[in-house]
């Protein structure tokens, strides 16, 4: 599951963050109100739900947004979206180098972008490591030998993916790549200036980087 935060409407205080297991889809709601109820929070209390809005899976992706827009709608907060890679990248804006926060695709390929001091120069892509496009995006910062930061879910299995190409030396793996990302989405939140009055959001959809199966099978059997 994309990361799902509801907000206090009090700046002072930050709700605990927590990762569920693979069932999460089934558990969130009881994670959202275990949550609020340890945090002391009522649901008037919240002020608006911040939700990671892709790329990443179809299905979790769905849930994330329809628990988000249920929420919010329902107690009349906030609901602010942000993109998935850009949340990941965020904390590391600082890096002397590249950030690349990784997602597993499936089908051997990976969502990811390259982001600068905090600026996205390449991306959000949904790629092979060795596709000829992507080594060609990757090959400057190789021949510089500049030192890319891999961070988020699966960025041991791009690191692992990208050894035929590059060092250890190179490629630098973030310890705490499997760490939630509801802290990170409330500081994202604070850079920008949201409108209080977000209707259109509530008529928006997650960001997808690639046909579900199911759009592909209808496109496959239109042809036939």
């Amino acid at each position: 599951m994309q990361g799902l935060q509801v907000q206090t409407a009090s700046p002072g205080q930050r709700p605990a963050g927590t990762r569920a297991a693979s069932n999460h889809s089934e558990l969130l709601l009881d994670c959202a109100g275990f949550l609020t109820e340890k945090a002391g929070i009522k649901p008037a209390d919240i002020g608006s739900v911040l939700v990671m809005k892709g790329p990443g899976s179809f299905t979790g992706l769905r849930i994330a947004y329809a628990a988000a827009k249920g929420i919010a709608l329902a107690l009349g907060s906030r609901m602010a979206a942000f993109p998935s890679l850009d949340v990941m990248a965020f904390p590391f804006s600082c890096w002397p180098g590249l950030v690349m926060p990784v997602i597993n695709a499936r089908k051997g390929c990976f969502f990811t972008a390259l982001y600068q001091n905090g600026r996205l120069l390449a991306g959000p892509m949904d790629t092979q490591a060795e596709a000829e496009d992507f080594q060609a995006v990757l090959k400057p910062f190789f021949d510089k030998n500049q030192r890319i930061f891999l961070t988020g879910p699966d960025a041991a299995m791009l690191k692992d993916a990208l050894k035929p190409f590059a060092g250890d030396e190179t490629l630098v793996l973030d310890p705490s790549g499997l760490r939630g990302y509801a802290p990170i989405l409330l500081e994202v939140e604070k850079k920008y200036d949201l409108p209080d009055n977000n209707t259109e959001l509530f008529y928006s959809g997650p960001e997808y980087l690639r046909k579900s199966d199911a759009e592909l099978n209808l496109k496959s059997s239109c042809h036939d």
